[in-house]
């Protein structure tokens, strides 16, 4: 493989290359660059010649290795959707895709199972406690009661149905009224 690049052009210009002495145009590889986005024009324009440059390799092994006589015929007249099927007669030809059996599956699931696991699933759930005004009093009374609420909620969590639906409670806001 022989990739040559022109060094005659300003540093964020976009340059000739050739590849197995095939010309690869600046027109070419700036109408390709708009598919590669960067953070400036040089960075998609080099994703650009790369991909253009890989293309182009894998077109010559295509028609070299006669894949598909019809595809690569067509696509030596250079229409895009020909030279995509010649590339993927190419590899459709040279990659062998292994297909894994029941029992390979389930041994990788069995092996792997924190690739599986979503982790642990949580629904939210409030009590709320209403205090009468800022005042430091009413503040720490509602501490209070919060406090025993988790200490019987840590007792007995089953428990929680009955102090969230607790309407009548004073000091208990019920949860569709909080809102």
């Amino acid at each position: 493989m022989k990739v040559a690049i022109s060094k005659n052009d300003p540093v964020n210009a976009v340059e000739d290359v050739t590849v197995n002495g095939v010309l690869i145009s600046e027109d070419q590889i700036s109408r390709e660059a708009q598919n590669h986005p960067g953070p400036h024009w040089k960075a998609a324009c080099d994703a650009a010649t790369r991909a253009l440059v890989i293309k182009e390799l894998l077109l010559q092994e295509a028609r070299s290795g006669n894949v598909c006589k019809d595809a690569a015929s067509k696509a030596l007249e250079g229409d895009e959707q020909d030279e995509e099927a010649l590339i993927e007669a190419l590899i459709q030809s040279n990659v062998q895709v292994p297909v894994a059996e029941q029992d390979e599956c389930h041994r990788y699931y069995c092996n792997n199972p924190g690739k599986f696991n979503s982790g642990p699933s949580f629904q939210a759930r409030h009590i709320l406690i209403r205090i009468a005004s800022d005042a430091s009093d009413d503040v720490n009374r509602a501490n209070r009661k919060a406090k025993q609420i988790i200490e019987q909620l840590n007792k007995s969590p089953e428990r929680f149905a009955e102090f969230s639906s607790l309407q009548h409670a004073t000091d208990l806001i019920p949860q569709r009224q909080a809102g």
